[in-house]
């Protein structure tokens, strides 16, 4: 802020903004679709299979956000050579090919997979013990408990996830600004390579600002979706 001015912290939003909506109505279809048709919402609370749910809900989102995903990262570089969003969209596509957009993919679900899993075993278990000591149909207490049970969820993930949430990054930025490449999008060959030059402890840099940031996003967004689901379920009852 003090070199930059505060503005600077909200780069990229233009590149979230369009790549949010879409990859969070994949995502939740995604689940609530599994959940019906596996049996979730008949068989109660079983971590193991909400947690699958939340990795086929993942792999299919993460193919609509992560093309925004990597705009977003370029932006936010320090010294970005991008103007915006169009201009970074089509520089990368002119200077480097449509690949360019998915170099992190597979790097993307195999974080977000386990992140997922965490995140939604962990929700729906904390959601479960918090509403047994909630009045039944007492929505300002459910709303208290989506946003511990998401927050608990969202910390607890991020924290798992924040190696793999590095080498994406690196991936995402490699060649810009004189950032490192690498030989290719592996796994393995990233994280070898970061840790040789720069140590092990490498691999969890930005761990306090990653779990600051999902502990409250993830808090806010399962306590509106259900909020939201919540109203639309009574609204369609009544009409």
């Amino acid at each position: 802020m003090k070199s930059e001015g505060s503005l600077r912290l909200y780069i990229g939003i233009g590149a979230m903004g369009l790549g949010a909506e879409p990859a969070h109505v994949v995502y939740f279809s995604m689940y609530e679709v599994c959940k019906e048709k596996l049996g979730g919402n008949r068989h109660g609370h079983h971590p193991f299979a909400h947690a699958a749910y939340g990795v086929v809900a993942t792999i299919a989102s993460d193919a609509v956000f992560t093309p925004m995903d990597v705009v977003k990262q370029r932006l936010q570089l320090r010294s970005s050579p991008y103007g915006g969003v169009l201009d970074c969209i089509k520089r990368m596509l002119r200077e480097e090919g449509f690949g360019a957009f998915y170099a992190s993919y597979q790097t993307t679900v195999v974080m977000n997979a386990p992140f997922t899993a965490v995140h939604f075993a962990t929700y729906e278990a904390v959601k479960k013990v918090l509403t047994k000591f909630s009045p039944e149909n007492a929505s300002e207490e459910h709303l208290l408990a989506h946003n511990i049970a998401g927050g608990a969820a969202g910390a607890l993930a991020s924290a798992v996830t924040t190696p793999l949430d590095v080498i994406k990054t690196r991936l995402q930025y490699q060649g810009v600004c004189g950032a490192e490449r690498f030989t290719s999008s592996s796994i393995r060959n990233a994280a070898q390579k970061i840790v040789s030059k720069e140590g092990s402890a490498a691999l969890m840099k930005g761990l306090k600002p990653r779990m600051l940031f999902h502990a409250p996003a993830v808090a806010i967004y399962w306590s509106t979706y259900e909020a939201t689901k919540y109203f639309l379920h009574n609204l369609s009852q009544t009409t």
